[in-house]
């Protein structure tokens, strides 16, 4: 509990740092980017927190890997990490046989997606509210 506490905090933190630098740079409006990012981060760590429940569980994931898609494409480091995180999921289902599957499922390949989407997000957070 005390650890979900901690990413729940410093996830709200690091969205109102990324909100103020992009505020106090310039008066226009937020770009939209950084709000999908924010959400996604708190999608990210939402799923992070909470018990894996469902398979339906990978398709919350789509908006934070759309929303770095978009923000943060241009960057070499993140577009490769992108491609091997779908390589990773994508992999599970199309393995043969039960056994194989059930082997990456008890060694917690969905924790280690969601993980890597939640350390890209976070990533491209600080990176674009740098860039600002």
């Amino acid at each position: 509990m005390a650890i979900a506490a901690c990413l729940f905090v410093g996830a709200l933190g690091l969205i109102w740092v990324s909100a103020r630098s992009s505020d106090a740079a310039t008066q226009a409006p937020t770009d939209v980017r950084l709000v999908a990012l924010q959400v996604g981060l708190l999608i990210c760590v939402m799923l992070c927190v909470g018990p894996l429940t469902s398979k339906v569980y990978f398709v919350a994931l789509l908006w934070p890997a759309v929303a770095i898609g978009v923000a943060a494409w241009d960057q070499a480091i993140v577009r490769r990490a992108m491609i091997g995180v779908a390589v990773v999921s994508s992999a599970l289902p199309l393995l043969p046989g039960r056994t194989m599957q059930r082997l990456l499922l008890i060694a917690g390949t969905d924790f280690y997606v969601s993980s890597a989407i939640l350390a890209l997000v976070a990533f491209t957070l600080v990176r674009s509210s740098r860039s600002d």
